[in-house]
C-alpha cells in the first residue's frame, strides 16, 4: 500500500545531470507522520540534512524524508521544504 501525500511536489534539481526532487512546503507536511532519525547526511551542493521515517496507517517509508534546516546559499530555494523519496509515496491530487 503506498503511503499517499495530499499535495503534488515541486520538483527542483541541484545541477546538470540531478535527479529532480520531489519537494512540498514543511506546512503542507503533517508532523505527526515523521519519524526524526539520528543520522544525518551532506551534500556539498545543499549542505546538511535531518532525515525521517515517513509513517503510514499500514507501514513505514524508511528513511524516506529529508530536510534541510539551513541549506547552502545556492540551494536557498528549498529552505522550508522538505524532499520525499521512495516508491512506497503517492501524490494524491
Amino acid at each position: 500500500m503506498d503511503i499517499g501525500l495530499p499535495v503534488q511536489p515541486r520538483r527542483w534539481t541541484s545541477g546538470k545531470g540531478s535527479i529532480p526532487l520531489p519537494l512540498i512546503f514543511c506546512a503542507d507536511v503533517v508532523q505527526r507522520f515523521l519519524l526524526p532519525l539520528e543520522h544525518t547526511s551532506n551534500c556539498p551542493c545543499k549542505g546538511d540534512a535531518s532525515h525521517f521515517d515517513l509513517v503510514g496507517v499500514e507501514k513505514i517509508s524508511p528513511d524516506a524524508v529529508w530536510y534541510y534546516a539551513d541549506p547552502c546559499p545556492l540551494a536557498a530555494q528549498i529552505k522550508d521544504h522538505v524532499a520525499f523519496w521512495g516508491a512506497d509515496i503517492a501524490y494524491l491530487t
